[in-house]
């Protein structure tokens, strides 16, 4: 419900003082930085009255900025996939977490926050010991590895991806996709003659649920395609395992021999490392399903 057309800058008292706008509202830079450095501002205290999706999208960037303040712009990341699971040695130190300060009860009130906000030091150290913790995350999609699998194409409003390089853990989204940029259709070609292909998946529900781990394969074309997904931060295409199969005939022996083959150099954590014998069994399986 709107109570105003009008911007209350009020809450800006002389220890927060910054400049101004001709319009009254909020100065800011392109990284939506205000005249004092650290202090970031945006929605309608910048732009004026306006739209939801327009404080959204105005948010959005004022995060960007943030992160751009913090030296850790968005997108930045390890060069290599190989990177993603090494952690800087300093980060597995045990170490406290930090207690916030907080006002005394007598002092606060609807306009003074209870607790104050950690100094930068402290929330890059806080961020140090969140992203060495040794959790992991991993990709969870049931379509990802079955449009790899398949070498289909994502087509959007100006350019054609293949599946395969659509998904990118450099990015915030996951995906390569720009801002701006919409996927108008998705092209699955046909079979080549006498190729065949199956999805084969383990969950701890039959309903709807996510992957423990998944397996896409399309064999009997010009080589063979094997994909597993929930097993790193991007559907992996187990490269290994398809050289091996390569002018192979699918039996027991060597369906197991890929599933093997499709693990090597796995560096799990060990929590997670009983999926090394889960994703083995998923190739020798979608394999076998085709023979």
């Amino acid at each position: 419900m709107a109570i105003g057309q009008g911007v209350d800058l009020s809450f800006l008292d002389d220890k927060y003082q910054m400049q101004l706008t001709r319009r009254g509202l909020i100065d800011v830079s392109e990284d939506q930085m205000t005249s004092r450095a650290g202090t970031f501002a945006g929605g309608d205290a910048t732009l004026g009255p306006g739209t939801v999706i327009r404080a959204i999208a105005n948010g959005h960037k004022v995060a960007n900025g943030v992160n751009r303040y913090l030296d850790v712009a968005a997108g930045e990341t390890a060069d290599d996939e190989n990177k993603i699971t090494k952690f800087s040695a300093e980060g597995i130190k045990v170490k406290t977490a930090i207690k916030l300060r907080e006002l005394e009860a007598e002092k606060r009130s609807l306009t003074n926050e209870d607790s104050f906000t950690p100094s930068i030091q402290e929330a890059l150290d806080e961020a140090g010991r969140c992203f060495n913790c040794s959790c992991y995350s991993v990709h969870p999609s049931d379509v990802a590895p079955a449009l790899i699998a398949l070498d289909a194409k994502i087509v959007t409003d100006r350019r054609t991806i293949a599946a395969e390089d659509f998904f990118d853990v450099k990015t915030p989204a996951g995906t390569v996709l720009a801002a701006d940029e919409i996927i108008t259709e998705i092209q699955i070609p046909a079979l080549p003659a006498g190729a065949r292909s199956a999805f084969i998946k383990f969950a701890y529900r039959k309903s709807i649920d996510f992957p423990i781990v998944n397996c896409a394969v399309m064999v009997g074309g010009k080589e063979p395609r094997i994909c597993l997904n929930a097993v790193a931060p991007k559907p992996y295409r187990a490269v290994n395992a398809e050289k091996y199969l390569a002018g192979k005939a699918i039996t027991e022996e060597t369906a197991e021999a890929a599933g093997a083959a499709a693990v090597e150099g796995a560096n799990p954590f060990e929590s997670n490392k009983y999926k090394i014998q889960i994703a083995k069994t998923m190739v020798k399986r979608a394999l076998l399903s085709i023979k």
